[in-house]
């Protein structure tokens, strides 16, 4: 299972494509809402996944037949499979007449509005120096996770500090 559909979560911040995965959760018994206004103002996370065919690949004219194909004819069963919305605008009212057969009382537009408030620079754009600092992270994770004595404030003094020295390296 997993946390939002266990029925012992009041809210959960989650993407879209999250509506895969509810399980049992009855439809009736959960719906969607804005996120509510940060510090910083309204903010909402974006995934865009895209299809690219790169300069190098060894059969460039297959794989455009092929994102062809993925983008056009398989779209409309593509986005309901990976639960996003479609970029395109001519598959929007499809997508959410099919995802809305589950979850009629569901206020889609909700969706739709917020990428207006999209979040910039957004919480997929990387870190300064990535590899060094997801491996800091992953290091205080570790011990959270697995060491009962750990000092969790102690822990995050430390990997604030590190962090600071692995994106500073980034500037000098």
């Amino acid at each position: 299972g997993n946390w939002f559909s266990s029925g012992n979560m009041a809210m959960n911040y989650n993407h879209l494509w999250y509506t895969c995965c509810l399980g049992e959760l009855a439809p009736e018994s959960w719906t969607i809402a804005v996120v509510p206004e940060g510090t910083n103002g309204p903010s909402a996370k974006l995934h865009a996944d895209t299809f690219s065919v790169l300069e190098m690949t060894e059969n460039p004219e297959a794989a455009v037949v092929a994102l062809e194909y993925l983008t056009n004819e398989a779209a409309d069963d593509l986005t309901i499979a990976y639960g996003g919305m479609p970029g395109k605008n001519s598959l929007r009212d499809g997508y959410f007449e099919k995802l809305g057969a589950d979850y009629e009382d569901v206020n889609w537009d909700i969706v739709v509005e917020s990428q207006a408030y999209s979040d910039i620079p957004s919480h997929e754009a990387g870190m300064p120096n990535e590899i060094v600092a997801r491996d800091a992270v992953a290091a205080f994770q570790e011990k959270l996770l697995n060491d009962p004595e750990f000092d969790v404030q102690g822990g995050l003094d430390e990997l604030l500090v590190a962090l600071q020295e692995v994106f500073d390296a980034v500037e000098n």
